[in-house]
């Protein structure tokens, strides 16, 4: 099973929508600790979030989908689509997006979906030992804009090497991002200067930010087939022949 922060992180989805989710009977958790209410999900129930997801970024509201989701099955889905492409023809300028996004899933509908388990899991000293420059965040990743313009400006001067990591949180009372840190210089001192020990890891690289969701469940499910405890997760964005490319890194025990 997969902890909310797990689950959400997959699917790229805030955890705040999934208990929302939970609370209007539209997608339950498929076990919640009654010690703690932790909520936790079964691999079963990825495809159906997913189709949650793709009905919601058609335009279809949370009730239709509550409704059609007892009968789901390819005619409906082709009937839903058709019905929400008329409307969108109504009001073209305004729903083009929308328009592109049933185009899309409708020829998906008919064709065979991407193998998404071919992925290379990297193990290595990924994080390093040495000072960073960090701050305590907290916060969602559609926030996360802001505050790494407030990093970049409270660090003035400061020498920072090789870009900036993100470190995720997986905890299920906590936001998305609960810390951004860069290697700087040893002789640099402040008061937000800690020593980063290394970290043991297992890494995958995303070269499209559509992979992340992926990436992260080859992570999940190879620390779970190899018997290993994630501690740490961190995010780190590269520009590669103009192209921007993510590594995923999982510190482990």
């Amino acid at each position: 099973m997969y902890s909310i922060g797990k689950f959400s992180i997959m699917l790229n989805l805030n955890r705040k929508t999934l208990r929302f989710y939970d609370e209007i009977d539209l997608f339950k958790p498929a076990y919640v600790d009654e010690t703690n209410q932790y909520r936790y999900y079964e691999e079963s129930q990825i495809e159906a979030i997913r189709e949650i997801i793709r009905l919601k970024n058609i335009g279809i509201s949370l009730e239709q989908i509550k409704k059609i989701r007892n009968k789901m099955n390819n005619a409906s889905l082709a009937t839903v689509y058709q019905e929400r492409l008329n409307e969108i023809e109504v009001a073209l300028k305004q729903l083009t997006k929308q328009k592109e996004l049933i185009i899309s899933e409708q020829r998906q509908a008919t064709g065979e979906r991407v193998d998404e388990n071919n992925w290379v899991v990297d193990k290595g000293d990924f994080i390093e030992r040495g000072n960073v420059y960090y701050r305590d965040v907290n916060c969602e990743m559609e926030q996360l804009n802001s505050f790494l313009s407030a990093f970049y400006e409270n660090a003035g001067g400061k020498t920072l090497h090789g870009g900036h990591l993100l470190k995720m949180s997986l905890a299920d009372d906590t936001k998305d991002i609960c810390e951004i840190f860069a290697y700087i210089g040893d002789h640099e001192k402040d008061e937000n200067v800690r020593i980063q020990e290394k970290e043991r890891c297992i890494k995958v690289t995303c070269n499209q930010m559509s992979q992340k969701g992926n990436g992260y469940k080859s992570l999940f499910d190879y620390a779970e087939k190899n018997s290993l405890r994630i501690l740490n997760t961190y995010e780190k964005y590269n520009m590669n022949d103009g192209r921007m490319n993510l590594e995923i890194i999982c510190s482990i025990a």
